[in-house]
């Protein structure tokens, strides 16, 4: 069956809703921390927000589809490559990890620390 745009729509919707989601979560994991630090890693905040759902979409599309995928060069050459999902997830997972060292960076200094550490670790692990 074919997409229409009302499922393009309605995914999207429901993607921003999962986004939301996400970030709210991160919101009150940081919610502790100065609102000086809070300014600078705003925008941090949104974009793991952001990537944590879409791996989930990628791991979702990777464990249908697979970590690799058939290709053909012509008659005679063919072979597997890793799949695009995986290509995609592997890039999109080192972002993520590069911001949440930075996220956790923050939390130095922070009063807080060890709670605000555990509650993202927990977040992590969702």
């Amino acid at each position: 069956m074919e997409k229409t745009h009302n499922d393009d729509t309605d995914s999207l919707k429901d993607k921003q809703k999962r986004v939301r989601a996400k970030l709210a979560k991160l919101n009150k994991i940081f919610k502790s921390i100065p609102d000086n630090r809070k300014t600078v890693v705003a925008d941090l905040i949104n974009n793991v927000a952001f990537i944590a759902v879409e791996l989930e979409d990628l791991q979702e599309l990777i464990q249908t589809r697979g970590m690799v995928e058939k290709y053909q060069n012509g008659e005679t050459q063919w072979g597997y490559k890793p799949s695009s999902a995986a290509q995609v997830y592997n890039a999109t997972l080192k972002s993520y990890n590069t911001s949440i060292k930075l996220l956790l960076a923050e939390l130095d200094g922070n009063d807080n620390q060890n709670q605000v550490g555990l509650a993202l670790k927990k977040f992590i692990s969702n």
